[in-house]
């Protein structure tokens, strides 16, 4: 007799429903530390970097600081090893907010009497540079100690038999210096480092990423919105992660709600300068995203996307798309934009020629219109990423529009084919590449250099003629206040402001000082890089247009950029007297030259 689906054999359908009650029961259980994930998220500690990330087992994320449960660090262990150091968030800055500047829209000196008072106030305040003109503020870090008895949630208590913690969700938190600096430091630090893990395999998706933000500051939604690009739950901020409260649901843990202990937790910093952290690979894959989500694929006006590689121009004629940053507010400007692009117009009249490149098309680009601090909308930030993308060479005063670099499309096959580089010339105001090297370098010399052999060229243009130099609004306000306050004559002041200048005064520096935290104030502002860094450009037209036909060269073949970089002809100084001169990075004629005429 033919058996029917009905005839199955009862050790069959005992063993199916078997599979499918435990299934139910994983389903309806409640997951907690004792529990077990149905997917728990990946960590593979061998593969994290060693110099950069480590591994905390059993701890729980309480207010500023980390509770080790850990029996190998506790107290009561004799032959317990010491308590971790974390990484320190050694420079950060109040956000200003997207509130209106009263400088923004002033494009001659600075003059206006409204933007004189708030650049002063800024430097009162301890303004630190063009990209933060806020209150700097002391170091920062999260403390990590082994648990007590008198745990501010008892249930935490060392020893507690309550305590449970979680296998579901794995925190990997990660510390940066200056965390609201959109792109130079949010992107290239905090983004990148997480790519990097999640590429390399160290973490999974499912991880929760967590940006460490001093002092409770949250996200900006530009820049939370890149940390969601990243994995399959919501990232938050530690104040977010470590805050007490009652259980509630989240977007963020595998329980789907509240959590504070944890089974294991990665805590990250910045990786040294002398090694790849993934910006570039970061830049290649969200610039694509980005770029094709922006309103426009051609923000800066070149007529259409950038070629494909080896297609040249639609006409057939391949030309050299510059794009120069047209930047806003009080420092850090080109103020001859109108004649460098009419020089960029005569230059492609008259013929010009680099590699294969038969023409040559420059337009202006303003990454942050309204002096955002960087903290620009996401619809800003896509457009942004769209300009450089458009273009085959960024120019740009070091910082922030500096930093888009990272977005700019990579090498295809450079000597086989046509327009298939990408160059970043960044420039560098008088003395700043030269008497703050250290400074100035720990950041895109780096990242372009470890950046792969995709990765594109990056150019420091070190312009060391005082011709072409000029101060930035904050520098000549803090001249101002520090003149003004040596001709003043000691007297009770007349307004709260002037008692606390009086009060908080240091005779010595100029600088202002506030219960044993230094400030930077007006002196410390002029006696740093920042000064010479938020200084405005002029530069000579003929000159841009001899260092564009150079390094169009080497958008044009990788093959010519290696080679001027093993040469050490890999960056530009300009000298006075209209003399340019190429070279490593660290040259010294700018003081050379100085000597001489002195």
């Amino acid at each position: 007799m033919r058996k029917t689906d009905c005839d199955e054999e009862p050790q069959r359908r005992h063993f199916r429903l078997l599979v499918w009650a435990l299934w139910v029961l994983l389903l309806i259980q409640r997951v907690d530390g004792r529990g077990t994930c149905l997917e728990a998220p990946r960590l593979v500690p061998s593969l994290l970097p060693r110099r950069s990330c480590r591994v905390l087992s059993r701890v729980c994320a309480v207010q500023d600081g980390i509770v080790s449960h850990d029996p190998g660090l506790a107290f009561e262990n004799i032959t317990r090893a010491d308590l971790p150091s974390l990484p320190a968030i050694g420079s950060w800055s109040v956000p200003f907010g997207l509130s209106p500047r009263p400088w923004v829209h002033d494009r001659s000196s600075g003059e206006d009497p409204s933007s004189q008072q708030s650049l002063a106030l800024s430097l009162l305040s301890g303004a630190g540079f063009g990209d933060c003109k806020h209150g700097v503020q002391a170091p920062y870090r999260l403390f990590v100690r082994s648990a007590s008895a008198l745990e501010l949630d008892p249930s935490m208590d060392a020893g507690s038999r309550t305590l449970s913690f979680s296998n579901c969700t794995l925190p990997v938190v990660i510390a940066v210096d200056w965390p609201h600096l959109l792109v130079s430091h949010f992107a290239t630090g905090v983004i990148a480092v997480a790519h990097s893990l999640l590429g390399t395999g160290a973490i999974g998706t499912q991880s929760t990423l967590v940006v460490v933000t001093p002092g409770g500051l949250r996200l900006a939604p530009v820049q939370q919105q890149l940390l969601q690009r990243l994995g399959t739950r919501a990232g938050l901020t530690w104040g977010e992660l470590a805050r007490l409260g009652p259980p509630g649901p989240v977007a963020w843990s595998g329980e789907g709600e509240r959590v504070q202990c944890f089974e294991k937790m990665v805590v990250c910093g910045r990786p040294p300068v002398n090694a790849s952290h993934g910006a570039m690979a970061l830049g290649a894959r969200l610039g694509t995203e980005l770029a094709a989500e922006a309103k426009s694929s051609d923000p800066a006006g070149f007529g259409g996307p950038r070629p494909e590689p080896r297609l040249g121009s639609p006409g057939g004629r391949p030309v050299l798309r510059v794009l120069l940053e047209d930047r806003r507010g009080p420092v850090r400007r080109l103020l001859n934009l109108p004649a460098l692009l009419a020089a960029c117009e005569a230059a492609n009249r008259e013929g010009f020629r680099a590699g294969h490149f038969k023409g040559i098309a420059c337009r202006t680009h303003a990454f942050d219109p309204d002096d955002h601090d960087t903290l620009i909308s996401p619809e800003q930030l896509r457009a942004n990423i769209a300009a450089v993308r458009s273009a085959h060479v960024l120019v740009a005063v070091h910082g922030e529009a500096a930093a888009y670099g990272i977005f700019i499309q990579p090498y295809a096959d450079g000597d086989a084919g046509l327009s298939d580089g990408s160059a970043l010339v960044e420039l560098r105001p008088c003395g700043l590449g030269t008497e703050f090297l250290e400074e100035t370098d720990m950041l895109l010399p780096g990242v372009f250099m470890y950046g792969g052999t995709a990765a594109p060229v990056h150019v420091a243009w070190n312009v060391e003629d005082p011709a072409q130099c000029s101060p930035g609004a904050l520098e000549v306000t803090a001249t101002k206040l520090i003149a003004g306050k040596r001709r003043r004559k000691r007297r009770p002041g007349r307004s709260v402001l002037e008692m606390q200048r009086r009060l908080l005064e240091d005779g010595e520096t100029g600088g202002w000082a506030d219960d044993g935290v230094r400030r930077v104030g007006p002196q410390g502002y002029l006696d740093g890089p920042d000064a010479l860094a938020d200084q405005h450009l002029s530069l000579r037209p003929q000159q841009l247009m001899q260092v564009l036909k150079e390094v169009g060269e080497r958008v044009a073949s990788r093959s010519v950029a290696e080679a001027a970089a093993r040469a050490g002809r890999g960056h530009v100084y300009a000298l006075p007297g209209g003399r340019l001169e190429w070279g490593a990075l660290g040259e010294s004629w700018g003081q050379e030259d100085e000597e001489g005429a002195a």
